[in-house]
């Protein structure tokens, strides 16, 4: 049997792990939950782990020096990417950026994120911050001791690979579409310099190419993940006696809907 007391939830999916179920009892999983933790079974298990990629987190990844750079020379200091892994008796993660002496003693933490383009980038301006990016800096405060922090977007250029594979895609699509398209006809060429000006930036001011959210410590919130870590070891350990056992969920028919007699008398009636 595996030993669930020592698993610890990734910042990035407290989010997943804190979803609150339908029923609106706080003492239970939700299935998103559940879901989450039947991913982290396999992997903690196993250790297979499916990553999820697109081109949207690509850029995440590859672009994050490109924004340290930015917020480095909007705020007048030298930022430094983050390198160490941060793990305490429930979380673990790696802070992207923090103000202070030690990591473990910071205070401030900034979690920066790459917007994929000017309009991902525009729809959160004058919104709320999304509550899963809300729970993971928490899970850096709970990390590091720190009690302040933001979240900051981003507006980057986009990596040359990804942008090269972008431009091969829309190559491909006016092919099959226009048959006569290649790199060198003037539609595609035309189509491409769009492209690549919709994902270049350097003409929009810097100052311009960042929307920060600011978040402050909320110690509850951090309590109550804690408390929903340890549940979620106790759903794993469950979990596995029923994977372990050779349990089966048999499967039944849903029910038979039920005959309205009074309509069919009804219908009979009318004939």
């Amino acid at each position: 049997m595996t030993d669930w007391s020592v698993w610890k939830c990734h910042c990035s999916s407290i989010g997943k792990l804190m979803t609150e179920p339908r029923s609106g009892d706080k003492r239970e999983l939700s299935q998103t939950a559940k879901t989450y933790l039947k991913e982290v079974y396999g992997e903690f298990k196993y250790g297979r782990r499916e990553d999820f990629s697109s081109k949207y987190t690509e850029k995440g990844n590859l672009s994050e020096e490109a924004c340290i750079t930015m917020l480095s020379r909007l705020d007048k200091k030298l930022y430094k990417k983050n390198e160490e892994r941060l793990e305490n008796a429930f979380l673990t993660g790696i802070p992207d950026i923090f103000e202070g002496e030690l990591i473990r003693e910071a205070e401030y933490i900034i979690d920066n994120k790459s917007s994929w383009s000017l309009r991902t980038f525009l729809a959160v301006l004058m919104e709320k911050l999304d509550r899963d990016y809300w729970s993971q800096i928490h899970g850096y405060f709970d990390l590091t001791g720190a009690s302040k922090g933001e979240v900051s977007y981003c507006l980057v250029d986009c990596p040359e690979n990804i942008l090269q594979e972008e431009k091969m895609w829309l190559l491909n699509r006016m092919v099959s579409r226009l048959q006569a398209a290649t790199e060198f006809s003037p539609a595609y060429m035309e189509a491409a310099a769009e492209l690549e000006r919709l994902h270049r930036f350097d003409d929009i001011p810097i100052q311009e190419r960042r929307i920060k959210f600011e978040v402050v410590r909320e110690q509850t919130f951090i309590d109550s993940v804690h408390e929903k870590v340890k549940k979620a070891r106790i759903w794993l350990a469950e979990f596995e006696a029923f994977h372990l056992n050779g349990h089966k969920i048999i499967s039944t028919p849903p029910p038979a809907p039920a005959i309205n007699v009074e309509s069919i008398v009804l219908q009979k009636i009318k004939k």
